[in-house]
């Protein structure tokens, strides 16, 4: 465990024979206790690169089974897309880059200042500067108030990074603007993916590995318990049915209508009254305001009311149809 935040300890990392360190050390932000997790910035030392920010995610003591199988999924994830970008066309721009954990084999990890004591559940990450996209939202004291131009591209670049996911096989199933870090260019980078599980619905089993490793998520590939921030999560995953990307559709329906308006497309003050506005509530209208048009309103209403269909089989069926509609109207 990571003790001393007045100085800046240092934690080792032995990875299939190879040493390399992560110093400068420093908190990133308050522990949290939804997820029992805290982040640290530091940065990594390989002879193999030059110095590179990083992450540190590590679970805090006392953590459940509930919190370390969230951990776990993760990790997995991470590595996933890591160990199919290498032989593929895809890149992980957008997913961040795992550079080591004590979960995964042939890697230890340990403080330097105490070589004796073992480090709690942690992961090693690609740093990204920015603000989360609830941030950029909400925040207006602090930060500028986003143009209906940069909400589109923010938007677009959303959802490019979740069809990336989605090709490599993954669902994130936790999406929000809290989970999208916004870089000063606009580019979106997505995080949190302790929800993540296996699509089936994207891939063929030609893979050996990745069949593997579906083979052993597959008994939370067809959850039948209730799982995300109720605020966005999608109709089947409140009823407990069988959940794939058309739930990430969902959430981003949400996502950009939240964008669009500057509020929710559905209120509630507890569980059960979430669970009663995804699953019942019609789809709201988007409405003109000082910054939406009612050109825009008009263009945008279609594809809102696609991603946010109660049943699966009236969602949208492949983002690629957004991104393209995206990609017209900021081009014109």
């Amino acid at each position: 465990m990571i003790e001393t935040r007045s100085t800046h300890p240092a934690l080792v990392i032995i990875k299939n024979g190879c040493q390399s360190l992560v110093t400068d050390l420093q908190p990133l932000s308050p522990s949290n206790p939804l997820n029992h997790t805290e982040l640290w910035y530091g940065v990594w030392h390989s002879a193999h690169s030059p110095p590179t920010a990083v992450v540190v995610k590590q679970l805090l003591p006392h953590f459940s089974a509930t919190n370390l199988a969230h951990f776990e999924q993760e990790i997995n994830a991470l590595h996933h897309c890591q160990s199919l970008a290498i032989d593929s066309t895809h890149a992980t721009s957008g997913i961040p880059t795992l550079y080591a954990s004590n979960l995964l084999p042939d890697t230890l990890i340990f403080d330097q200042q105490q070589p004796q004591q073992s480090v709690s559940p942690c992961l090693v990450m690609s740093y990204h500067s920015g603000e989360t996209l609830k941030s950029l939202m909400y925040a207006h004291a602090k930060l500028p108030i986003l143009s209906l131009q940069q909400k589109m591209t923010i938007f677009l670049h959303s959802c490019q990074v979740v069809n990336r996911l989605h090709q490599f096989g993954l669902m994130h199933l936790d999406l929000k603007p809290a989970n999208f870090i916004v870089k000063p260019n606009l580019e979106v980078v997505l995080i949190d993916f302790g929800l993540s599980d296996f699509s089936f619905s994207d891939i063929g089993f030609n893979n050996i590995a990745l069949s593997d490793a579906m083979g052993k998520n597959a008994s939370l590939n067809c959850k039948t318990y209730t799982a995300g921030t109720p605020a966005y999560m999608s109709p089947e995953q409140f009823t407990g049915q069988p959940v794939d990307k058309f739930s990430d559709y969902y959430s981003l329906g949400v996502v950009w209508y939240e964008l669009l308006m500057g509020c929710l497309p559905f209120m509630a003050d507890d569980y059960p009254g979430w669970a009663i506005a995804h699953c019942q509530q019609p789809v709201p209208f988007l409405c003109p305001n000082h910054q939406l048009s009612e050109f825009a309103c008009q263009a945008c209403q279609p594809f809102i009311d696609k991603l946010l269909a109660k049943r699966v089989e009236n969602r949208i069926n492949d983002l690629a149809n957004i991104i393209n509609a995206l990609k017209i109207l900021l081009n014109q």
